[in-house]
């Protein structure tokens, strides 16, 4: 996911996050696939869902995430 966010593919990079976050549930790279995903639905101004998944990472508070989840 990392490799196409970083290529600008931001769909397939927010495919993989998803998938990511549906199949692993209990990865402990939940939250941070949680960030990227809101932060690429930021980005494409999707800001319903973007929001949703912020507040997704409230149930991991000691993830590094969570303090960013919480200021988006």
């Amino acid at each position: 996911a990392l490799a196409y966010a970083q290529q600008n593919q931001l769909e397939k990079a927010h495919e993989r996050y998803t998938y990511l976050v549906r199949n692993f549930p209990r990865s402990a790279l939940v939250p941070d696939a949680l960030l990227e995903a809101g932060e690429i639905n930021y980005q494409r101004q999707r800001f319903p869902l973007a929001l949703t998944q912020f507040k997704e990472i409230e149930k991991f508070p000691n993830s590094k995430a969570f303090p960013y989840g919480l200021y988006k």
